[in-house]
């Protein structure tokens, strides 16, 4: 059972998100780098970022939704990704892979892209949007403070252990 299948399953109604909220913040344009140099500035920039701690390693994640109960899954990172330029990372219970990036930290007027141990990965399952963050442990073998949510307001936390024989039915 995919994710968005688990989600209606426990009484959370899904959506998909409407095209004009995703050509606000269009994830296949390269439209704000004017050139491929600007791309690889970009790249350099996060070159050494959470991505690399996670990049080719599989957690198991216990799941504990809002509305009762508790789930496993498994995230498995890659690098580089094949839906984001930086790094990918495939939900066994969602049965999907979305890109990700690492969080900035600074102002709009001095950032510093992929400086905090923190990923956020977006996509969607083909029935709903989701979106999952979480802290990475200096020693890359955690994910704490683990939150997923979907494109209808459904909300779960999650705390994952790195595990390279995880595996779940989706």
């Amino acid at each position: 059972m995919g994710m968005g299948r688990a989600l209606m399953a426990m009484g959370v109604v899904v959506m998909t998100v409407t095209a004009a909220r995703a050509q606000v913040y269009g994830g296949r344009s390269r439209e704000l780098a004017s050139s491929a140099t600007d791309v690889q500035a970009a790249a350099k920039k996060t070159a050494k970022g959470c991505g690399d701690r996670l990049a080719g390693q599989v957690f198991r994640c216990a799941v504990a939704p809002e509305s009762g109960g508790a789930l496993q899954d498994c995230l498995r990172f890659t690098s580089p990704g094949a839906v984001s330029d930086k790094f990918d990372m495939t939900s066994d219970l969602a049965g999907i892979t979305i890109g990700c990036t690492c969080k900035a930290k600074g102002s709009s007027k001095k950032p510093k892209f992929g400086a905090l141990p923190v990923f956020e990965c977006t996509g969607d399952d083909g029935e709903d949007d989701l979106s999952f963050e979480g802290t990475i442990a200096k020693s890359g073998k955690k994910i704490s403070k683990g939150f997923l949510s979907n494109g209808v307001g459904g909300s779960f936390v999650f705390d994952c252990t790195a595990d390279a024989g995880c595996t779940v039915a989706p």
